[in-house]
């Protein structure tokens, strides 16, 4: 009995220390995964809502004012989307993704009128740049035996501005004039939803995304109407794992 009693504890003692070092191996494995990544693309963004009812109101305006045949149209205005995600896995083709980044959105009204019989042509930027803070699912078909795989990202946006301003450009006869200033009618929290595919090729992405506009972002004080924040960015990155 007291061999038996001495062999099992000696079995016991040298599996303890087995146990210990597959559990730390399973602990570095998993901290492995977790893997932090960066990207930086283009911006198309432009006012949903009511921007394209606030266009063809201020051409109106223009033209009560001493313009004639002006016509406003709501188009897109051109940025730069950059900043950085961490990957956590939660399933074998899951994983949560949020993210830090610092975007360029707005819109950019466009279009011509004559002043005295001048023909000019008339640009009106709506600046508005935010850091962003998105929580996204990100579905996946990585497989081990194979570098490269497509995903899907969906999931909330958070958006705290951190610019606003309004600039215009006048051009007539060859010339061209702008002028920028500050614009407080933009509200300091927007909330978006993003959908975004992307394709991983060996830990380099290229990815596309729609952010639609969930909260009107006009304060009440400055404007009557409901703008919206919508957003495509084409963009490339890279993880590190």
């Amino acid at each position: 009995m007291k061999n038996i009693t001495l062999e099992l504890l000696i079995g016991m003692l040298l599996i303890i220390p087995l146990l210990s070092v597959g559990q730390e191996k399973q602990a570095v494995k998993t901290h492995e995964d977790v893997s932090v990544g960066f990207a930086g693309g283009i911006d198309f963004s432009n006012w949903g809502g009511e921007a394209d009812n606030f266009a063809a109101d201020f051409s109106s305006e223009l033209n009560y004012s001493g313009f004639s045949g002006t016509n406003l149209d709501n188009k897109h205005r051109f940025g730069i989307s950059i900043g950085m995600y961490v990957d956590v896995p939660l399933t074998k083709h899951l994983s949560l993704q949020p993210e830090l980044m610092y975007q360029n959105k707005g819109t950019s009204f466009k279009g011509s009128g004559y002043f005295q019989g001048i023909d000019m042509d008339l640009k009106l930027n709506m600046v508005a740049n935010y850091l962003s803070l998105p929580l996204l699912i990100n579905v996946h078909s990585k497989r081990e035996e194979y570098g490269d795989f497509i995903y899907f990202l969906t999931g909330p946006s958070i958006n705290l501005r951190t610019k606003s301003a309004m600039k215009v450009t006048v051009s007539a006869l060859g010339e061209s004039e702008t002028e920028e200033e500050k614009y407080d009618g933009i509200k300091t929290l927007d909330a978006n939803w993003v959908l975004a595919i992307g394709y991983d090729f060996y830990d380099a992405r290229v990815e596309i995304r729609y952010e639609k506009g969930l909260t009107n972002i006009s304060k009440p004080d400055y404007a009557e109407y409901d703008f919206r924040n919508n957003t495509i960015t084409i963009s490339l990155g890279g993880t590190i794992h």
